[in-house]
């Protein structure tokens, strides 16, 4: 025995509720039912026993969680429960036979369907649409951010209802969570400020205080609780700390905001799975391992990748998988087969931290920024061949002898040499011509003092000698162009050299042996200044400065407040 769905015509066994191909519920007739009220509250809006959710009274199934319309229950929203039908005559042989030639017209029907879902179908999934998002979401987008999630991993779901304070939660819901993070056994919704000092974005993590949710039993990061991530459409940054290992990151894909990512202590990572994660400019990798699978087709959208304290990093693994990195970041982590960073034609600039050997940066004659720190590395010769370098930064690096090997025919438009404690002769700042149009230049917490070296370099607008020896700043009205300074701890008394730098922005004399602010009275475009620790008693020289920040001792907090804003006034 069969029965013809009434709404597409196609065959079904007798005993199936529901047609196999439209997924409408078996038509019953009104008689069957026994009352004409009950056939009314059939056809009525009923309410799902699984998730709650109200469906219309002709759906089949729930339009959230698709829980099957329960025909023996009360769920119809009927008074009484619906009778069981013992001769229900939907379909005989003769009734089939009468409609073959229905049939033939749905086959054809479900043909050119099929067709076109050949031609028009693959355009539509490059959308970026998620496939685990169905039903009437994916029938009706524009309903789906109000819908009530259902999510894959309870701990997560713990924790977002409870820094929302409620418990059915909406994408809608979700719209103002930009960054997060899954580290174990915490969810945590980061806040990020900004630090005034030095202009840069400091993310703090709110331990067991407000904003975060704690989870007892969180575990570790896995695939359930990466595709409940597709529902945070606004992500931006993303931490992950003790992720499954090997865990497939492919899903992040459908969080087609996402911009930035943190792994955190995680093993077997598949760099892989990140070939389709489209929108993801920024990966750093933080005491993980490396898995050494190869993507079919290669991430070309990642532009900067680090690794910090990982286990050895076989670049072979990193150039199989990424083709468009410009910026890597090594630190603390050992590098093997480093010819491959040849592959990466587009790199050109790289952070060093820790690192063993240099050697490797002969095969990298292209960069153009190279930063090495806290390294006891004894040769520096290698630098030699790096003609396109603008920017060259040494920080924490003891055994820097020879600057003049390391600069020599070098256009560079920032230099810094921070805690070379060993750096003695710094003449070849003098003699060096291809360095007169540099634009920024640090030399600090070294033994430096011979300003007389600087004058020479006119083009500067950033200089920073925190830490020296530096006592003299007669040839400071030279460097005509200079809006940023830096002088803290530095022997400086006599500042007056200062009042001829009229483009002067920013500048720091904390801890020095300044005493009278008077020759800044002059300096209209001063915003940010720093006095902390210095002999300063009265601030009235600079009343008239348009200031934005102003940092002071405690005994000139009194002061300060009176002669600015509140706001802008810093003690320490």
């Amino acid at each position: 025995m069969h029965w013809n769905c009434k709404n597409c015509g196609a065959p079904n066994e007798d005993d199936a509720r529901f047609c196999i191909m439209c997924g409408k519920q078996k038509d019953m007739e009104p008689e069957a039912y026994g009352s004409a009220s009950t056939v009314a509250a059939a056809h009525a809006p009923w309410t799902c026993a699984a998730c709650e959710t109200e469906n219309a009274g002709d759906a089949a199934c729930c339009i959230v969680c698709g829980k099957e319309r329960d025909a023996s229950t009360h769920e119809y929203g009927n008074t009484t429960p619906v009778e069981k039908v013992a001769s229900q005559q939907y379909g005989t042989s003769q009734q089939y036979g009468e409609k073959k030639h229905t049939n033939w017209v749905f086959v054809g029907a479900v043909a050119g369907f099929i067709l076109f879902l050949l031609l028009v179908g693959p355009s539509m999934f490059k959308t970026g649409s998620s496939p685990y998002t169905g039903g009437a979401a994916a029938a009706n987008p524009k309903a789906s951010g109000n819908e009530r999630i259902k999510w894959e991993d309870p701990a997560l779901e713990r924790a977002v209802q409870e820094y929302l304070g409620k418990n059915a939660v909406t994408e809608d819901d979700l719209a103002g969570i930009t960054e997060l993070s899954l580290l174990g056994e915490n969810v945590y919704f980061a806040t990020v400020d900004y630090v005034l000092d030095i202009g840069a974005k400091c993310v703090e993590f709110y331990g067991d205080a407000e904003g975060t949710a704690r989870l007892a039993d969180g575990g570790n990061v896995n695939a359930s609780k990466l595709k409940d991530l597709r529902h945070f459409k606004s992500l931006e940054r993303l931490w992950l700390s003790g992720c499954e290992p090997g865990l497939d990151l492919s899903d992040l894909e459908y969080c087609n905001r996402l911009y930035e990512l943190y792994l955190w202590n995680s093993e077997d990572v598949d760099l892989s799975s990140f070939r389709n994660v489209s929108s993801l400019a920024l990966l750093n990798l933080y005491v993980c391992t490396l898995g050494d699978k190869a993507a079919d087709e290669k991430n070309t959208e990642l532009t900067h990748l680090g690794f910090a304290c990982c286990a050895p990093v076989d670049m072979q693994t990193v150039t199989d998988n990424f083709a468009g990195i410009d910026s890597l970041e090594i630190t603390n982590t050992s590098v093997q087969n480093a010819r491959s960073l040849m592959q990466l034609q587009g790199l050109r600039e790289l952070w060093l931290g820790v690192p063993e050997s240099i050697a490797f940066l002969a095969q990298e004659p292209q960069l153009t920024k190279l930063t090495i720190y806290s390294t006891d590395v004894e040769s520096f010769e290698v630098l030699q061949g790096l003609k396109n370098l603008k920017t060259l930064e040494f920080y924490d690096c003891p055994n820097l002898h020879n600057l003049a090997r390391v600069l020599d025919e070098k256009q560079l438009d920032r230099l810094v040499l921070s805690g070379c404690t060993n750096t003695k002769n710094f003449s070849a700042l003098r003699s060096e011509r291809s360095l007169r149009s540099m634009k920024e230049l640090e030399v600090s917490y070294c033994s430096f003092s011979d300003t007389a070296l600087l004058g020479r370099f006119e083009q500067l607008t950033h200089l920073a000698l925190d830490g020296t020896e530096v006592k003299d700043l007669t040839p400071f009205p030279n460097m005509k162009n200079l809006e940023w300074i830096s002088l803290y701890g530095t022997r400086v008394s006599n500042i007056s050299p200062l009042s001829r730098l009229e483009q002067l922005q920013y500048l720091n004399i904390s801890e020095t042996q300044v005493r009278n602010l008077k020759p800044l009275s002059g300096l209209t475009n001063l915003r940010h200044l720093k006095i902390v620790g210095t002999n300063v008693t009265d601030l009235s020289p600079i009343a008239g400065l348009p200031l934005e920040y102003l940092s002071v001792s405690k005994s000139l907090e009194k002061q300060a407040k009176e002669l600015f804003p509140e706001e802008i006034v810093v003690v320490k």
